[in-house]
């Protein structure tokens, strides 16, 4: 990326020498020698009438005296606003080639910016910045982006349909972090210039933000007004995502307010109108998730419904481990199995455990990560493969990675297993190795 912006004046002065003209050449009656060399200097700004004056006595001269050289005096009308613009749009397509590497070049692109006050550009240098992070999965960094592009986004005239897109991306990063409060209060404060089809998305995210946070009533509310605006009664609910994620935020919240019984009456429903295409995949397995969850709930049978989620994934298991949830569904799976009773189900358990950790640790998921590696250490008196040596190694691996903190339980649990199994000095190990990842 070239960030150089050249003068209008240099630009004169450039195009005089390669003539071989003098200062005096350029000037006359309306435009003084005086005036050339402060405008060649940067000391006088070259106005549009000046470029013109000067432009008309370059292009007589070039007549006149036969001038075959290879210099385009229309240069000295491009102004340093005019180049600016010309790098920004360059720096955008530099962020599409790159991704996240153009963070590098950021600050001298910014710089450009506020020297000439087009603040605009930070919307969408941000927001794609903010694209780029989040197509790397690094959610913090797309938030940091996605939330400085709305603030410029507030106080600038920027496209309805770029500031859709961007808030949809912000308050989908929002639901991703937890930050639920935040993102309502900005559902709330939208535009009504953006499009009908982005405002539909937006609704979504704050829909599922109310749910996440608890206010079921309000959720439940916000469906009704979805439904009545965004859906279309007339066509088939089955083919639209976010009218079944809608249905299946319905069913949660119907299963939190203790409606059991009606929400897995709406669940099972659903996933019956659910077609068998690769589509509609991880719509089944979520949809059969909540089946199990409920069914486990009121105590009813659910494994029929298990086997066929396992099928499921069996059937489609490279394109469901790149979605995000399959830390999730694993961890459910895990679970299921650590509470039968069955020969060898605590042994499939500690399998779907370390698939759930391997996918949490791409994610970032925290809070699964340390759910995971606790549940590892409860396998270890139970299930031969699940050592102490492979489950220490789990978690020394993440404390050096910063994916887990030095103060965390987990740490704790691990030093007190060595503890009580007379084993202090590698108890002793594990607090020295702790040590030296904070020296």
């Amino acid at each position: 990326m070239d960030f150089t912006i050249i003068t209008q004046g240099q630009r004169v002065r450039d195009i005089r020498k390669k003539l071989n003209l003098k200062q005096e050449d350029l000037s006359g009656d309306i435009i003084t020698r005086n005036l050339i060399s402060m405008i060649e200097t940067d000391k006088a700004s070259l106005t549009p009438k000046a470029a013109e004056v000067i432009h008309n006595n370059l292009k007589r001269f070039i007549k006149e005296r036969k001038i075959e050289i290879d210099v385009n005096i229309d240069d000295i009308f491009i102004t340093e606003e005019d180049q600016a613009k010309k790098i920004y749009e360059d720096f955008l397509k530099y962020i599409d080639d790159v991704g996240v590497e153009a963070e590098e070049l950021l600050g001298e692109m910014i710089s450009i910016i506020n020297k000439y006050e087009l603040n605009y550009m930070k919307v969408y240098i941000y927001g794609d910045l903010g694209r780029a992070f989040s197509l790397k999965d690094d959610i913090n960094s797309a938030y940091k982006y996605f939330l400085m592009a709305n603030e410029f986004a507030k106080i600038c005239d920027v496209e309805s349909e770029y500031y859709g897109m961007l808030i949809i991306a912000l308050t989908h990063c929002f639901n991703r972090l937890g930050k639920y409060e935040e993102g309502i209060r900005e559902c709330e404060s939208i535009s009504n210039k953006i499009p009908h089809n982005l405002k539909k998305r937006i609704t979504y995210n704050k829909i599922l933000m109310l749910k996440r946070i608890g206010r079921y009533n309000d959720a439940l509310e916000e469906i009704r007004g979805f439904e009545d605006v965004f859906i279309d009664r007339r066509k088939e609910t089955a083919c639209y995502e976010h009218e079944i994620n809608i249905e299946m935020i319905k069913g949660n919240c119907y299963r939190e307010q203790g409606y059991l019984n009606k929400s897995l009456k709406l669940f099972k429903e659903l996933h019956k109108s659910l077609n068998k295409t690769k589509e509609m995949f991880d719509k089944r397995i979520l949809c059969l998730g909540n089946i199990i969850e409920v069914s486990s709930l009121l105590e009813n049978d659910f494994y029929e419904y298990r086997d066929m989620m396992i099928q499921e994934i069996e059937n489609n298991k490279a394109e469901f481990e790149k979605n995000y949830l399959a830390f999730e569904v694993y961890k459910l799976l895990a679970d299921i199995y650590a509470n039968n009773k069955q020969e060898n189900s605590l042994k499939v358990a500690y399998g779907y455990t370390l698939k759930s950790l391997e996918i949490a640790e791409k994610h970032k998921n925290m809070d699964i990560i340390d759910y995971n590696l606790n549940k590892l250490i409860e396998y270890i008196p139970n299930v031969e493969e699940c050592t102490i040596e492979v489950v220490q190694k789990y978690i020394l691996s993440l404390v050096q990675s910063r994916m887990i903190k030095l103060d965390s339980k987990v740490i704790l649990r691990l030093i007190n297993f060595h503890m009580v199994n007379n084993n202090k000095k590698e108890a002793k190990n594990i607090i020295d190795f702790c040590k030296r990842q904070v020296s």
